[in-house]
């Protein structure tokens, strides 16, 4: 993380507890999209060369390869066609992000758990909690963009997520801004999730690890 956020800038982010990682099973089965099933393919075409020069095994030799290729498709097919919670906590932050930044009070709305609230330690006392009702005040949103003078450009650099239980959650992210006329600036994000009778992940809270410019940095 630290690395791709220093390649935006002359800025370093400091190390930040990362979240557990997947399963191994989930990682490899769901997740790498092209690791286990080109792993597979590569199997397969070494097995049909090894098997092909040894005169017991030639005759086993494309059976072999033919069920090594439709195992390294069916990976494939449950990589690209299986998508996970992790997966879907990643979309959903990348979309949050995305509303942030737009202001797009709808949207939070539809993401926000009623009871969410924003902390930022290394802010002033009174701004370190901010509750949902005032985060989405239509006034509180056009004082910080105007604080901010709009941003021209943003992107989500990382995003990890766990699965603590059956409905709650955590991801992590960072970010870089580039508010009109400043450089570009970064920031490391961890979010909770609450999953709702619905099935929704609803954002619950939302903790700044790490912002440049702020506290000691």
């Amino acid at each position: 993380m630290n690395v791709l956020l220093a390649q935006l800038d002359t800025f370093i982010a400091p190390e930040v507890e990362p979240l557990p990682s997947p399963p191994i099973t989930d990682a490899l089965l769901y997740e790498s999209t092209w690791l286990l099933p080109g792993a597979v393919a590569l199997l397969a075409i070494a097995a049909l060369v090894v098997m092909r020069r040894n005169k017991g095994a030639a005759k086993l030799a494309i059976p072999a390869f033919l069920v090594l290729l439709l195992a390294a498709a069916g990976a494939w097919f449950l990589n690209t066609n299986v998508t996970t919670e992790r997966e879907t906590l990643a979309e959903r932050t990348n979309q949050l992000v995305d509303a942030a930044v737009a202001a797009d009070i709808a949207r939070l709305r539809d993401m926000l758990a009623a009871d969410a609230i924003v902390e930022v330690p290394q802010a002033s006392i009174i701004a370190r909690r901010i509750p949902v009702s005032i985060l989405l005040s239509s006034d509180f949103i056009s004082s910080q963009l105007g604080r901010l003078g709009g941003l021209t450009d943003h992107g989500v650099q990382e995003v990890t997520a766990a699965i603590d239980g059956p409905a709650s959650a955590r991801s992590q992210t960072s970010i870089w801004a580039q508010p009109q006329g400043q450089g570009k600036t970064g920031s490391i994000w961890r979010i909770d999730w609450r999953k709702d009778t619905d099935g929704d992940w609803k954002a619950k809270r939302i903790e700044a690890l790490w912002i440049q410019g702020f506290g000691s940095n």
